[in-house]
């Protein structure tokens, strides 16, 4: 009668330390792949260089990458640096590393603020710190005198990705120099 007893607090402590094994492996392999995935050479802060897809502004584009790697798919977000005005923009991307080569795509975080930004990137690797090639992303124009009508167009753009800031251009006033 005694055994019986004691089976309950022996059987409450074995599946409390099974529910501890078990959080503390799925702890510790989360943290292995996090470890691992802001140790591959792609992962960190990039800053990424492009023009205005509408041809409105002339300043170029400056904006800073936060990636991260699993293997060969990349993942993270895009914050806008210059101009000033558009600084809180901000895009979501996924990808794919084939050797030398990344293929993704992108879209905006917020479509009240930046409606239809999204779109395809294509990079290669000029050396390790230099990825260089196009995004492509559609603009809409309404035409005025019908404006039920909308008028799409694919617009495929230079895109590059540095590990280093873009340097001071002579002509983008001080204000408007990458933070």
């Amino acid at each position: 009668m005694a055994a019986s007893d004691s089976l309950g607090p022996d059987l409450l402590i074995g599946v409390l330390a099974g529910l501890l094994t078990l959080l503390l492996v799925h702890t510790g392999t989360t943290l292995a792949r996090i470890s691992r995935a802001r140790r591959g050479h792609l992962a960190g802060i990039w800053y990424q260089t492009s023009p205005d897809p509408r041809g409105v502004q002339e300043v170029l584009r400056v904006d800073q990458v936060h990636l991260h790697t699993a293997g060969s798919r990349i993942r993270g977000y895009v914050n806008r640096h210059t101009p000033a005005e558009e600084r809180p923009k901000q895009w979501r991307f996924r990808g794919r590393v084939s050797g030398p080569l990344i293929s993704g795509y992108f879209w905006t975080t917020d479509i009240h603020s930046n409606p239809r930004s999204c779109g395809t990137f294509h990079l290669q690797m000029v050396d390790p710190f230099l990825w260089v090639g196009r995004y492509t992303t559609v603009v809409g124009t309404v035409d005025p005198r019908r404006p039920s009508t909308v008028t799409q167009e694919l617009k495929d753009l230079p895109l590059e990705w540095n590990r280093e800031p873009p340097r001071r251009r002579p002509d983008v006033p001080d204000d408007e120099e990458p933070a």
